[in-house]
């Protein structure tokens, strides 16, 4: 379920960067002023509609759950949806700075971001596994289907974070 969401909401960004990525290379190239005006307007307007749909997540994830989980485990699948919540908003704001590595032929750089953010994961997930791996002898951290629906939007939380972080430092580093 936070798969399907997630997903939708990455095609959602990845066509709205699409449909911008022509009018960027351009306005790049012809005034890097007018760059930065674009990209604080396209900003805001991720800002926006992206808390308006955290927000829409979060107040109807009960309708969601049911929808998504055909009346099975609604209270379960509720809570799993609203800690998805703040993913579409991390998700967009990183959206403008991937575009403007690619405007700017960064290639390099977002491949060294993709390297350390696999490498995050491969950490994360061997912690999170060592995390279950020791409720199972001693349930004090957490047991069964609890202890996913934490870890599995938390590890989802986590690298979109790391990923903002990444991009975001680089973005201000070069410019």
């Amino acid at each position: 379920i936070v798969d399907r969401i997630t997903s939708g909401v990455r095609n959602i960004l990845i066509a709205f960067s699409n449909a911008i990525f022509p009018l960027s290379i351009k306005t790049m190239d012809e005034d890097a002023q007018a760059w930065l005006s674009m990209r604080k307007k396209l900003n805001d307007f991720l800002f926006v509609s992206l808390m308006v749909m955290g927000f829409g997540i979060w107040f109807f994830a009960e309708t969601i759950a049911l929808w998504f989980s055909k009346g099975i485990e609604v209270a379960l699948v509720t809570a799993y949806i609203k800690w998805l919540a703040p993913i579409p908003f991390v998700i967009g704001i990183n959206a403008l700075n991937v575009l403007e590595l690619i405007v700017k032929k960064q290639f390099k750089t977002q491949f060294n971001i993709n390297i350390i953010l696999m490498c995050c994961s491969v950490l994360l997930t061997a912690v999170f596994i060592y995390a279950m791996k020791q409720t199972e002898s001693n349930a004090t951290f957490c047991t069964g289907v609890f202890c996913i629906t934490q870890l599995l939007p938390t590890y989802l939380l986590i690298t979109e974070a790391i990923n903002l972080f990444l991009y975001e430092k680089h973005r201000r580093n070069i410019g």
